[in-house]
């Protein structure tokens, strides 16, 4: 593993491991509803996700102007729906935004706007209906947000990053506070020195958004001459 495998390196070099931890951002959560509460007991599975959303559906039909006349394809409904919501929480998207773009574009598309309307009624219902019976694992990111906004978990820690290419606007949330409390941050990205490439120009958006989160800690550019492969 990850874990192992840095462990050992860290040993043939002489480092202390005390402390050390490997985490993904789920493990993170995980670690830290440990530490301060919030683990889920009663965890949604992806079955009953799609019973929740297809009440969802069928409970919002006579308010839908444009998915009205979808709902008889309902598998097909169902699991875009479901994608559409994994989305919308991972990106921290609220139903009232959506019926804001909509209201917004009832004049300029209005195609459009019953699109975005339709979603919002459906996305609203299904989390109300899915908040109470169950706890959803894609909440979790958005719930350790708030855990580290009140707490200093990451207070006298070294931080590093690496194997990303990117992060949600779920991950830059937790990142906001992680980064800026650590005592030092270390953040790896694959980038080529070379302005005209358009072939990290995600990792280059990356970057940009790490410095931008980042409050007084120093940023430092570390370039490392391209290896041929």
């Amino acid at each position: 593993t990850t874990e192992s495998t840095i462990c050992s390196e860290a040993l043939r070099r002489n480092v202390n491991t005390i402390g050390l931890e490997v985490l993904s951002f789920k493990r993170l959560c995980d670690r830290a509803f440990r530490q301060y509460g919030g683990i889920s007991y009663n965890s949604v599975t992806q079955g009953a996700k799609a019973l929740i959303m297809w009440d969802a559906l069928f409970s919002s039909a006579p308010l839908l102007k444009y998915y009205n006349k979808s709902l008889e394809d309902s598998d097909k409904i169902i699991s875009s729906h479901l994608a559409l919501a994994s989305e919308l929480k991972s990106y921290t998207v609220s139903s009232a935004q959506l019926m804001d773009a909509s209201r917004e574009l009832e004049a300029e598309n209005p195609k459009l706007s019953s699109k975005l309307f339709d979603i919002s009624i459906i996305y609203s219902t299904y989390l109300s209906l899915i908040s109470k019976r169950y706890d959803d694992p894609e909440d979790d990111l958005t719930q350790l947000a708030a855990l580290l906004k009140e707490n200093n978990f990451f207070a006298g820690t070294s931080l590093y990053l690496d194997s990303y290419r990117g992060f949600t606007p779920q991950q830059y949330n937790v990142l906001r506070y992680a980064l800026n409390e650590a005592d030092s941050s270390v953040v790896t990205l694959c980038l080529r020195n070379d302005p005209n490439s358009f072939s990290f120009e995600c990792v280059k958006d990356t970057f940009k958004k790490v410095k931008s989160i980042l409050k007084h800690a120093p940023i430092i550019t570390v370039l490392t001459p391209d290896h041929p492969v």
